[in-house]
C-alpha cells in the first residue's frame, strides 16, 4: 500500500511539473514601441532598505527545488517614478557596458502612466498590461519594484533600471560593482520569485 502511494504521489509530482513546464513562457524581446528605440542593439522585506550591499533573506546555494519559485538576486541601478528619466540612464549604461535591452515588446503608455505590454502582443491576457520579467539574464529593463521587493510601503508605480537577474550571488555582485562605476547608487537584492505560469 505505501508503495503505490509513494508511486501515485510521484506520478502526479511529474505530471505536475510537465504543466509547468509547459506553461513557461518565452520571455524574449519581441521589439519595442518607442518611437526612438533602436532596433538590434546588442542589447529584508527586500528593498524596504535602498542600499550598495546585497540584501540577503535566505542561502540561495539551498538543494534545486521543484516548485514553482526561483532564488534570483536583481541589480537595480536606480528608481524613480520618471519612466523617462530611467529610460535615458538605460541607454547610457548600454553605452557604458554594451548590455543589451530587452523591452519584452512593453512601452510606457502616457495615457494608462505605466508600463505595459504592446497591444498587439500575442498574449491576449497580458496585452495592454504590465507583465513582469522573471527569468534570469544580464538584460537592462524597466520593471516595476515592487515585482521584486514584494513591500507594501513603497509606491506601486516606482520603476527601477534592473541590469540584470542572476541565479547567484557572486554573478550580482560582479555585474553590482560594473555598474557602480557609472551609477553609484547601484545595489542589490535577493528575492524568491514566482517562475510558474501566470495564465
Amino acid at each position: 500500500m505505501f508503495s503505490i502511494s509513494r508511486l501515485l504521489l510521484f506520478s502526479i509530482l511529474i505530471f505536475a511539473i510537465e504543466i509547468i513546464s509547459s506553461c513557461k513562457s518565452n520571455e524574449s524581446s519581441n521589439g519595442d514601441n518607442d518611437s526612438d528605440a533602436i532596433s538590434g542593439l546588442p542589447l529584508n522585506s527586500a528593498a524596504s532598505v535602498i542600499s550598495n550591499e546585497i540584501l540577503t533573506q535566505g542561502d540561495s546555494t539551498a538543494e534545486p527545488d521543484t516548485s514553482d519559485y526561483s532564488n534570483f538576486y536583481i541589480v537595480i541601478v536606480d528608481t524613480s517614478s520618471d519612466y523617462f528619466l530611467l529610460r535615458k540612464e538605460m541607454f547610457q549604461l548600454h553605452e557604458f557596458t554594451s548590455q543589451k535591452i530587452d523591452t519584452m515588446n512593453r512601452y510606457f503608455n502616457k495615457k494608462k502612466n505605466e508600463i505595459v505590454l504592446n497591444e498587439n502582443d500575442e498574449d491576449e491576457m497580458y496585452r495592454g498590461t504590465y507583465f513582469p520579467r522573471r527569468f534570469s539574464g544580464e538584460e537592462l529593463s524597466l520593471e516595476y519594484l515592487n515585482q521584486y521587493t514584494g513591500a507594501k510601503n513603497l509606491a506601486s508605480k516606482t520603476i527601477a533600471l534592473v541590469a540584470g537577474i542572476f541565479e547567484n550571488k557572486s554573478d550580482a555582485e560582479l555585474k553590482s560593482a560594473e555598474v557602480k562605476k557609472h551609477f553609484p547608487k547601484t545595489f542589490a537584492l535577493y528575492k524568491r520569485m514566482y517562475v510558474g505560469c501566470m495564465h
